[in-house]
């Protein structure tokens, strides 16, 4: 968003005289005295339309007003929000009557329980304000003062940007949220680290595969929340002047630029390496509406006996892209995999664990991206164990012809014997389980004429409420922790 500061005096004056005649319009409602304390200089853009910016009226309701959030769970504040996430200022006015006054103009205001702030990434406020234009401001504010309580819950409301930025939350009970979900650009945490390479701004040699997501919920912050955001790596999929700026030269760098900024070759299964876009350390971890953006082991999640749920998400990657050792429950998710060829899943669910990852009334597409073809039939197994009590279980998925059959609709991590030879020890140890899978239609799938021997055919009755693997019981824990609201 562009900001007003630097406009030219008469144009500010101009503003200025209109935003009085506006504000006058409703001088019966209420008390009018608070007006007068409205600066338009430090406000936001005032377009010609006389629309303000909703992340705007926030600022003025958090000076002015002494308001500090908004009560997001009904999202009734988009009712009279346009699709740029504009409102007029005659509404702008209203809801500061409405916080003032207690007024309810169609409007969900809350009291400051908990704290909230706006991350802009073309914002110009001063840093007294409570808008950053960088996100890792507050999440070193938030990891330096940690809220204590969920009643201290603090929300993050990002504007429409890219957030190019290596971040490590380590504060519990924080909410991402877009500020604007039905913009077409979305709100992106995203960076650039590829796995074995070295970058000017690392601290050891080379990025390692843990340490270089893009964003890393460490296990300290638990109870987070994401609501409509995207988290993203670029590396293989497009690159960056603060990669090309930040990616050290030859021989640091076996690979140099002059290959990897090749079209081609940036695409290319043959320069692919590892590159988180998510990594999730914490316990009770919910996504909701999220995308979720990389190649090669996009999103981990990293924690014995960690929890997170996946609502509504979509998931994109190569090979390995969904690999862990957590908990995690993927709920009416699509899972795309658009390149080549390769494998969704790679859990390393220790032996103690009785729950890996359940993919739950999923969908499984090939849709192209990045002008390249779509993967053809039988180029993508479900998963390969990167321990040998590995876990994955799909129940009631649709997927497309990407998915292999046969011997090769689950793969082994390389070394040893394959799966399909009888001899091979993790024959007895993995967990492979589907029930109830379909194709894209929606017409089942022969599962036995299409399963290796090694794999286990669920029951709908395994799942069910009470069965043995009753989708409440995967993430319920000790704690009765319930996000998907299953009986």
């Amino acid at each position: 968003m562009r900001n007003i500061y630097g406009k030219k005096i008469a144009v500010a004056i101009i503003l200025c005289i209109c935003l009085c005649i506006l504000l006058s319009v409703h001088a019966s409602a209420a008390d009018n005295a608070w007006k007068d304390k409205i600066v338009l200089s430090s406000r936001g853009d005032v377009t010609q339309d006389g629309k303000i910016s909703l992340r705007d009226v926030l600022l003025v309701l958090k000076d002015i007003a002494g308001m500090q959030t908004l009560d997001t769970a009904e999202a009734q504040y988009r009712g009279d929000a346009d699709h740029s996430g504009r409102v007029t200022i005659e509404d702008a006015e209203m809801l500061m009557d409405a916080a003032l006054h207690g007024k309810n103009f169609g409007y969900a205001f809350t009291e400051p329980v908990v704290r909230t702030f706006i991350v802009d990434s073309a914002s110009l406020a001063p840093e007294e304000s409570y808008c950053y234009s960088s996100l890792e401001d507050v999440v070193n504010q938030l990891n330096a003062d940690p809220p204590k309580s969920e009643d201290e819950r603090v929300t993050i409301l990002f504007a429409p940007g890219v957030y190019r930025e290596h971040t490590e939350l380590k504060a519990p009970y924080v909410t991402f949220q877009a500020l604007d979900p039905e913009n077409e650009t979305p709100a992106n945490i995203t960076f650039y680290y590829g796995c074995g390479f070295c970058y000017n701004s690392l601290q050891q040699e080379k990025a390692d595969s843990n340490q270089g997501a893009s964003l890393i919920i460490a296990a300290s912050a638990h109870d987070f929340h994401a609501r409509d955001m995207m988290f993203e790596n670029s590396y293989n999929i497009y690159m960056t002047k603060e990669e090309y700026s930040d990616y050290c030269a030859y021989p640091r760098n076996s690979q140099p630029l002059s290959i990897r900024e090749n079209a081609d070759n940036l695409l290319s299964s043959r320069y692919q390496t590892q590159g988180l876009a998510l990594r999730v350390d914490a316990d009770r971890a919910r996504f909701d509406h999220c995308r979720i953006i990389g190649r090669q082991d996009t999103l981990l999640m990293n924690g014995e006996g960690n929890r997170v749920y996946y609502e509504d998400c979509y998931i994109e990657g190569t090979v390995d892209f969904i690999y862990g050792n957590g908990t995690a429950v993927f709920e009416s998710c699509q899972i795309n995999a658009p390149y080549h060829s390769g494998h969704i899943t790679a859990a390393s669910t220790p032996e103690t664990q009785k729950f890996g990852f359940l993919f739950k009334d999923c969908t499984f597409t090939r849709e192209q991206v990045a002008q390249k073809e779509a993967p053809n039939d039988n180029s993508y197994s479900l998963g390969r164990p990167w321990r040998d009590y590995a876990m994955v279980v799909y129940w009631n998925c649709k997927m497309d012809g990407h998915i292999t059959t046969g011997n090769e609709r689950w793969m082994n991590m390389g070394g040893g014997l394959p799966l399909e030879d009888p001899e091979c020890p993790q024959r007895e140890t993995l967990r492979f389980f589907e029930a109830g899978s379909m194709d894209l239609e929606g017409n089942p799938l022969d599962l036995e004429s299409l399963k290796p021997d090694y794999e286990r055919i669920l029951q709908q009755e395994d799942l069910q409420p009470g069965g043995e693997y009753d989708a409440a019981a995967w993430l319920a824990g000790d704690d009765g922790w319930n996000p998907g609201g299953y009986p």
